[in-house]
This record gives C-alpha cells, sequence and structure tokens, in this order.
C-alpha cells in the first residue's frame, strides 16, 4: 500500500497554508497591486521569495493578508465616520 500524499490530499490543505502572488492577491482581496507591493517592502505581511535574480518573484501568505486587510478596513472605518444630516433652516419669506 502506497502512503505516499496525493493530490486530494494536497487539495484538503486549508487556506491557512496558501501562498499566493501579489497579483493573486490584489484581485482577491480588491485591492492595488501597489499596495500589496507597498506592504510587502515595508514588511507588513509575511512573504517568502520563489525566485531571484534580476527579478524577485513573491508568494504571500493568504491568511496573514486577509488579517491585514481586514484591520485596514476596521481602520477606514473609524477613520470616517458617516456624516451627520442637518437639515436646512426654512425661512419666511
Amino acid at each position: 500500500m502506497n502512503n505516499a500524499p496525493t493530490r486530494d490530499d494536497a487539495d484538503e490543505a486549508t487556506q491557512d497554508d496558501e501562498w499566493i502572488l501579489p497579483s493573486e492577491a490584489a484581485q482577491q482581496f480588491n485591492i492595488g497591486r501597489r499596495t500589496v507591493y507597498n506592504w510587502i517592502s515595508e514588511g507588513v505581511v509575511p512573504v517568502r521569495v520563489i525566485a531571484q535574480g534580476r527579478r524577485r518573484f513573491y508568494q504571500i501568505r493568504r491568511d496573514a493578508l486577509a488579517a491585514l486587510v481586514q484591520v485596514r478596513v476596521e481602520e477606514q472605518r473609524e477613520a470616517t465616520p458617516f456624516p451627520q444630516i442637518v437639515p436646512k433652516e426654512q425661512s419666511d419669506d
């Protein structure tokens, strides 16, 4: 009997173990690619380098990026409260 991992075993891996490319991250989380690369250069998200040479190629931990995006969304909500609607005063003409 062969106990080697199969493709089905790999498909059962949780998203916690998933690494994605910056372009995939931008698309999945509806954020700009430049934002993703800024976070990489700032060290805000965990990455691994998958190729080096003239250009570096990165992969990002999906779960860590999801957590960061959630924090940023919450910060944005707190920073921009809903505007209050004040009725205009009526003039007696």
